[in-house]
């Protein structure tokens, strides 16, 4: 009895074993791995490119507008009711990472309490395309305009009234 408690130890260590090895014989670890890299004439450059006066109406000293890379300025002369000035700024895509248009931020000097009269300079515009989804790929450009306007029902104004505003048009890197 004793030498078959034996044989089947045997038998069961053996078979313990060859499990053992079929296991790792039928086992296998994969690794993957990579690196990446960006490339080295990838470049974000979205910017301003131009601002011209596009249209006047009426006595109006549009000045000469100026431009950097992010700020356009203009400054503009009105003599009367009616009077108006459009500004056309040309925003371009310089990179090679196509853009979205996002959003426009518009900061008009409020004209309400001791500025109310500044309520007769009218600011309006067109954005350079439908925010969150106007792409201005690499090499395009778009435009937006800015008018201001001598508001025509204006009955008295204090002669030297201005009135500033900001336009902030933000774009963001497209969807892939």
């Amino acid at each position: 009895m004793k030498d078959n408690k034996n044989l089947i130890i045997a038998i069961l260590l053996a078979a313990v074993l060859v499990m053992s090895v079929g296991y790792a014989a039928l086992s296998t670890s994969l690794q993957v791995g990579g690196t990446a890299t960006i490339a080295t004439n990838a470049k974000w450059d979205v910017e301003i490119t131009g601002i011209t006066v596009k249209s006047t109406t009426g006595n109006v000293t549009p000045g000469t507008p100026t431009f950097t890379a992010t700020t356009a300025t203009f400054n503009t002369t009105l003599a009367q009711p009616g009077d108006s000035a459009t500004y056309e700024v040309t925003i371009e895509n310089k990179g090679t990472i196509d853009a979205t248009y996002s959003s426009v931020t518009r900061a008009i000097e409020a004209a309400t309490g001791d500025n109310a009269v500044k309520g007769v300079i009218v600011y309006s515009d067109t954005e350079p395309g439908t925010a969150g989804s106007t792409v201005l790929a690499a090499g395009e450009s778009k435009t937006a305009t800015i008018t201001v306007k001598f508001d025509d029902s204006a009955t008295t104004v204090d002669a030297g009234t201005s009135r500033t505003a900001t336009y902030t048009y933000q774009f963001v890197q497209a969807s892939a």
